[in-house]
């Protein structure tokens, strides 16, 4: 919902034509993002590693593999909440051929992982969490440095802008409450 929230502001500054304004836009997007990044990080390692640790039945020897792959979960989901950005702004654009080649360079990249699973010696489950966790890594670096190259010439400016956050959550209610 979020990222649909963010592509909305994205394209309305981008028709405004505002340069400043599309500044404040991408930073209140970027930093909005972040802040929900850090509320799901600290759920996840407060929360939700209390979960695995004290309630969740795990076999005998196979904690480790569960706390790897945990972890690797919380981080992988940290990086696709800091990419919706990217993504709204490469949308935004209306680039798609860009979004396909970094979706194809993704799908690639997992089978790619499937592969290398089934000749890994390693645990496959932790070698799984792992290898997942790279190519998003690497689908976020490859998003930033394309939007960095093509649209964001300038550095963009830290803003966070509390009238625009409050419109950006206000359209984002709206909008999973229309979902629901």
């Amino acid at each position: 919902a979020m990222s649909g929230s963010s592509q909305r502001f994205i394209t309305v500054a981008l028709g405004k034509g505002d340069k400043p304004y599309l500044n404040k836009v991408l930073s209140t997007c970027l930093c909005t993002h972040a802040i929900i990044a850090l509320i799901v990080f600290l759920i996840a390692e407060t929360i939700g590693l209390w979960f695995l640790i004290e309630k969740l039945v795990i076999p005998d020897g196979r904690m480790t593999a569960a706390m790897i792959v945990y972890q690797c979960s919380v981080i992988t989901s940290v990086v696709q909440i800091m990419s919706y950005p990217y993504n709204a702004t490469i949308i935004a654009h209306e680039d798609m051929s860009a979004f396909a080649y970094i979706s194809i360079y993704e799908a690639l990249a997992n089978l790619g992982i499937a592969f290398f699973i089934k000749i890994g010696t390693y645990d496959r489950l932790s070698l799984y969490a792992i290898a997942l966790l790279l190519v998003k890594v690497s689908v976020i670096l490859v998003y930033r440095i394309y939007c960095k190259c093509h649209y964001f010439k300038e550095s963009i400016k830290r803003v966070f802008d509390k009238i625009l956050v409050k419109e950006m959550f206000s359209f984002t209610g709206w909008n999973l409450w229309g979902g629901l």
